[in-house]
């Protein structure tokens, strides 16, 4: 993780305040800085740290002394957690001021210790139990496209590279983007090398369709570049991936800043301004899957005020609109009594209807 040199890349942009600022959270958060599930805890020290002042008291000492590791201690000891990671987190903000000039060094969260099994033997010969599947990977389910591979796919990739070298580079990126459009339907890794073309160029329109096709393909890192730089063009299909992004972190980690970046995304796909232009407006047959996930927000997930008659009014929209995961989450909180309870994992039901997103048509699996 890169979280000291970001913080200080902000510090020299905003000023020293913005250590004591949530918006450094959001901030990192835009730079994909706590990406890996691996890197949430840190987020949750840094919030807290925030939160609970002693950002703030870091700033008051207006240099790196003995205090830091004090400070460190308190907050450790408060929150029952071991000192080092909390330690590394401070240190990353005293990087950012410009208090020290050695990188801080990363200190691994150890988990706790199981308890032993009364027989090892039987608890070695135990096997694995299969992982359940996220939200993310139920959506690439519910396009038709598996996030395990069994090969096959990387022999079709092989067999058709020969094909897609013939791109003219000295193609506009208008050109680039209309040559990717009308092969999307029928050479789609043709399709693609159009899009990155343009996308090299800067073209919007390219990068919204990188990002949704990479994002169907569970090439995580790639569909949120993509996203990132089409949202600033105003491209709302990667509004949504970047929701979706977040919504299928905050169902494993429960963290509040994920629901609220899941929550704000979603629904600036959903809310456009009203000079949005057509061509960067989302996919009419996202539009579902959105009012379905914004429901599900609605009722009240951490960081998201409830709304249960917005929940109730944007699953009914949601399932009209033909989504299959509303339909089983609006009948779940209404025999729950009255939307009040929120499942944890709902499975999908997928029929065999297109749904198109950017240039791409995707066929769900027939189950």
């Amino acid at each position: 993780m890169n979280i000291h040199l970001k913080i200080k890349e902000f510090v020299n942009k905003k000023g020293a305040e913005i250590i004591v600022s949530n918006t450094l959270i959001g901030m990192l958060d835009d730079e994909l800085v706590f990406d890996d599930v691996e890197a949430v805890p840190y987020k949750k020290i840094l919030r807290n740290i925030i939160k609970e002042g002693y950002a703030q008291k870091l700033l008051d000492l207006g240099s790196y002394t003995p205090d830091v590791k004090f400070l460190a201690s308190q907050y450790a000891g408060k929150n029952l957690m071991q000192e080092p990671p909390v330690l590394y987190v401070l240190d990353c903000l005293a990087y950012g001021l410009g208090w020290i000039n050695k990188e801080p060094v990363l200190q691994a969260i150890t988990a706790p210790t199981q308890a032993p099994t009364a027989n090892p033997q039987m608890a070695t010969a135990q096997p694995e139990s299969p992982k359940k599947k996220g939200l993310f990977d139920r959506v690439l389910d519910f396009f038709g496209l598996s996030s395990t591979s069994d090969g096959s796919s990387k022999q079709k990739t092989s067999a058709k590279k020969k094909s897609t070298n013939n791109i003219d580079m000295n193609a506009s990126a208008d050109e680039c983007y209309s040559n990717g459009a009308a092969l999307a339907h029928t050479k789609i890794r043709e399709a693609v090398k159009w899009f990155e073309r343009g996308a090299q160029l800067g073209h919007g329109g390219c990068e919204n369709e990188l990002a949704v096709y990479y994002f169907t393909k569970n090439q995580k890192k790639k569909a949120l570049s993509y996203a990132k730089k089409a949202i600033d063009c105003g491209f709302l299909d990667s509004a949504f991936v970047l929701g979706m992004h977040y919504f299928e972190r905050a169902l494993k980690t429960e963290n509040e800043d994920d629901f609220v970046s899941a929550f704000s995304h979603i629904s600036a796909a959903l809310n456009p301004p009203k000079n949005t232009p057509k061509d960067h407006l989302l996919t009419e047959g996202l539009i579902p899957q959105a009012k379905a996930l914004l429901g599900f927000c609605y009722m009240g997930v951490p960081g998201v005020p409830e709304n249960i008659g917005k929940a109730k009014t944007l699953l009914e929209e949601a399932i009209a609109g033909g989504s299959a995961e509303a339909k089983l989450w609006y009948d779940q909180f209404t025999q729950a009594g009255h939307f009040k309870n929120v499942p944890k994992t709902i499975s999908i039901r997928a029929s065999s209807a297109p749904h198109t997103a950017g240039s791409f048509t995707y066929v769900k699996s027939k189950k």
